[in-house]
């Protein structure tokens, strides 16, 4: 019973009269999703939130928590009477959607669930809590459900690690003047290290499912910068027009972007057979096959 994706959905921020909210586009993207699906809130058996920045540097609870709250995602009481919703956060960078999904098909192919619901967003936590911030304010969205059809959804799944302690990107609290501010800090060489992880991930998946780059139709990559994807391409081969990112300055959102992209453009009804490819700090790199 493989895990498929029944529904994606993005939402962008704007920002007029205040600094958007990263939960409204969680819950936002998260009813868009279940709504192209059929599905209400209350058909949530779990929630997996990716994001990972967020208004005002809201940190606890867990966000999934706060998220599932306002979608209103079965909020009673647990009790044996009602169905439930389970949720918590998975932190992984641009990773986070990809592990989440891999998280999901763990409950989904046991049967534990019927629907899982992946959301990520990111927003500035402020003006003056954050300078420079460098991601665009967006939320994204994706509904996970299961098939009877093993020539369809999501299949081998791989990670690699090149563990740098953090050194080429992350971020951490400083108190510059007594304030508490968030301080993002990338290293040049970042995207380079996170597209080989990611490459040798895809390298793995290929060769454990005897497949080579020339079999696969789409490469769904994320993060969107261009020194990332053509690490991809450097060691993948001739796949540039078959690869589809996000925007540069998307950060959680971007797998799911891109995935609407291929959806929007008809390239992923047209697909047989897709290769995600995703790139975080750490540094670490995650690859799985999917089957539309």
């Amino acid at each position: 019973m493989p895990t498929t994706i029944d529904g994606i959905t993005v939402t962008k921020g704007r920002r007029v009269l205040r600094a958007p909210s990263g939960l409204r586009l969680a819950v936002k993207a998260g009813r868009g999703a279940l709504s192209s699906t059929g599905r209400t809130p209350g058909d949530t058996d779990l929630l997996l939130n990716a994001g990972i920045y967020h208004e005002r540097q809201i940190g606890e609870p867990a966000i999934a928590a706060l998220i599932q709250d306002d979608l209103g995602a079965n909020t009673d009481d647990v009790s044996l009477d009602h169905r439930t919703t389970f949720s918590f956060d998975v932190v992984n960078g641009s990773c986070g959607v990809l592990s989440s999904i891999q998280i999901a098909d763990g409950f989904l192919t046991t049967r534990t669930i019927e629907t899982a619901l992946v959301v990520a967003s990111d927003v500035s936590p402020g003006r003056k809590l954050s300078p420079n911030f460098p991601y665009s304010p967006a939320g994204g969205a994706l509904v996970c459900g299961w098939t009877d059809d093993d020539t369809r959804g999501l299949g081998t799944v791989r990670w690699h690690d090149s563990p740098d302690g953090g050194a080429s990107f992350h971020s951490e609290g400083e108190y510059p003047n007594g304030r508490n501010i968030i301080a993002i800090h990338e290293d040049p060489s970042f995207a380079e290290k996170a597209g080989a992880a990611a490459a040798t991930a895809a390298e793995e998946v290929l060769a454990e499912d005897k497949l080579s780059s020339d079999d696969i139709d789409l490469f769904i990559a994320s993060p969107g910068v261009p020194k990332f994807t053509q690490v991809l391409i450097d060691r993948l081969g001739d796949i540039g027009d078959r690869l589809i990112s996000a925007e540069e300055t998307l950060h959680t959102v971007g797998f799911v972007e891109a995935l609407e992209q291929a959806v929007s453009t008809g390239r992923w009804a047209s697909a047989k057979t897709v290769l995600f490819v995703c790139g975080a700090a750490g540094v670490t790199g995650g690859a799985a096959i999917y089957r539309p």
